[in-house]
């Protein structure tokens, strides 16, 4: 499966909903929030008659992971380059000293994001005694000491003193009324990253050609951007293809999504979430579309399943669906004056299909 390195040129603004009226941004680029950014650049490429004539009843023409950070060798330039890449902490058994374990306290549940290393180990259900001291924690992430001895002399040093290579920062922003001239102060959200990193996400192409428009849509995304605050400059990249991987299948019948995810219907619902090894955390989805005209409309809100979950796996079938977040149309609607924008044909989706990483059986939660 094909891996796709992304390289900022600035900062990403990605919000999450905390609460009412709250919102967060994360640290990452969610899947479903890749999909909407391909789907509306096909659409402004002139390709959603091809994509559409795909059989996407049957199963998607492609998975695709949520994009995690990476460290790069800045030297190197452009896309590539990767040094080392950094996967959600999985909600497996972890398989270590208790002694060791107990001395690290909360630093385990804190911990956002795992080494390459330590993540394939982590869902085998090898023991990661040698990654539980001090050394292996970070404010970023936590390593496994052979992905630290991985890393060039000058970003493991960089690493150990404590070095963030990006950071969430808070940014104040203005409006003024059109009428008044009030102005209004307000604060948003966006992640940075430095010349030591970027992100990277997998594809796992299941329709023959569907390469073409995955490279068409990422050439026309890598100068309109990923993301919210667009206008302004954030989301803006560039990109490389980088190596295959083939993650393991779930043997075991689970797995670890690397995706967010939104169960089928209500028999994969206990297929998924509801067997005595599954281990799962929801995110409330919301955000945005448009209609025809360029208007705004709020979409309507969704709990997924978040990346790092362990789930009841079925190896030879897509798990998962494009789930229905079509605005709701208001009771006091007037057709007569504006047709309702989101009739037949005109739905709106959020992308909830599984990307599987296989958990082996010392894995599972217990």
């Amino acid at each position: 499966m094909p891996l796709i390195n992304l390289n900022p040129r600035g900062p990403f603004h990605v919000g999450e909903h905390v609460g009412i009226e709250r919102q967060r941004v994360v640290g990452h680029i969610p899947s479903d929030t890749i999909f909407s950014a391909l789907f509306a650049a096909w659409a402004a490429l002139g390709m959603l008659d091809g994509v559409l004539s795909l059989p996407w009843d049957s199963q998607p023409p492609l998975l695709l992971t949520s994009a995690f950070p990476r460290l790069v060798n800045p030297s190197e330039g452009g896309a590539g380059g990767t040094i080392l890449r950094f996967y959600p902490r999985p909600m497996v058994r972890i398989r270590a000293d208790r002694a060791r374990l107990d001395a690290l306290g909360k630093g385990l549940t804190r911990t956002e994001w795992v080494s390459e290393t330590l993540f394939r180990r982590m869902c085998a259900g090898e023991d990661v005694t040698a990654a539980c001291n001090e050394r292996c924690f970070t404010a970023f992430a936590w390593f496994h000491p052979e992905d630290l001895e991985r890393l060039p002399q000058r970003l493991r040093m960089a690493v150990e003193a404590g070095a963030a290579f990006w950071t969430r920062d808070v940014v104040p922003r203005v409006t003024l009324d059109r009428v008044t001239n009030a102005s209004n102060l307000y604060h948003v959200g966006l992640v940075a990253f430095g010349p030591e990193a970027g992100l990277w996400f997998s594809v796992r192409l299941l329709q023959p050609g569907f390469r073409d428009y995955l490279t068409a849509a990422l050439t026309f995304l890598s100068d309109a951007g990923l993301g919210g605050l667009r206008s302004t400059g954030a989301g803006s990249f560039s990109w490389a293809w980088g190596d295959d991987e083939e993650p393991p299948a779930p043997g075991t019948g689970y797995a670890v999504t690397l995706s967010r995810y939104a169960p089928r219907d209500a028999n994969e619902i206990v297929t998924a979430l509801q067997s005595p090894h599954a281990a799962y955390r929801f995110v409330n989805v919301g955000g945005w579309c448009q209609d025809d005209s360029g208007h705004s409309w709020r979409r309507r809100q969704i709990r997924l399943v978040a990346e790092g979950s362990v789930i009841g796996a079925t190896p030879s079938v897509a798990q998962g669906k494009l789930a229905p977040v079509t605005p709701l149309r208001p009771p006091d609607w007037n057709d007569a004056v504006r047709p309702w924008p989101f009739g037949a044909g005109r739905e709106v989706y959020r992308w909830g299909y599984a990307y599987l990483w296989g958990v082996g059986a010392d894995a599972l939660p217990e």
